[in-house]
C-alpha cells in the first residue's frame, strides 16, 4: 500500500482489540482497516497478541541397590507430558477484504508428547 516495497501496519480503528481464541477467528479483524494509499497505518506493536505456550514436562526416577556396590536406576521423562496443542501465531497480514486469512491460525507451534526411558546400571 506505501508502493515502495515496505510493508505496512493497518489503522486500527477500535481503542483495544478483544481476543475472540478460536483458530478461526483469534482476534477481532473488524478492528482493522487498510489505511488509504500511501499513508502509514496508525495501529502500534502487540495490538493482537498470540496464544500463550506453556509447557509441561515430567521425570520419573527410582534407584534401588542390588548390593554393595552395585545400582540400578530407571528413569522415564515424558516431554509436553499433558499433549497439549500448542498453536501458532494468527494471520496478520490486514485486512479481511484482501486477504481471507486475516486474524486465523492455520499452524502449530511445539511437539507433541515425546516420552523417553533409560536405565543406569552402577557398579
Amino acid at each position: 500500500n506505501l508502493n515502495n516495497g515496505m510493508s505496512n501496519r493497518a489503522n486500527a480503528i477500535c481503542p483495544g482489540v478483544r481476543t475472540i481464541g478460536k483458530v478461526s477467528e483469534w482476534f477481532d479483524t473488524s478492528c482493522f482497516m487498510m489505511p488509504a494509499p500511501y499513508q502509514i497505518g496508525n495501529s502500534g506493536l502487540d495490538k493482537a497478541v498470540s496464544p500463550g505456550y506453556v509447557d509441561s514436562d515430567i521425570s520419573l526416577s527410582k534407584t534401588a541397590n542390588i548390593h554393595e556396590q552395585m545400582s540400578l536406576r530407571v528413569q522415564i521423562d515424558a516431554f509436553n507430558a499433558f499433549n497439549h496443542a500448542y498453536l501458532g501465531h494468527p494471520n496478520t497480514t490486514c485486512c479481511s477484504d484482501t486477504n481471507a486469512l486475516f486474524g486465523v491460525i492455520t499452524s502449530a507451534n511445539g511437539p507433541p508428547r515425546n516420552l523417553q526411558m533409560g536405565v543406569h546400571l552402577a557398579f
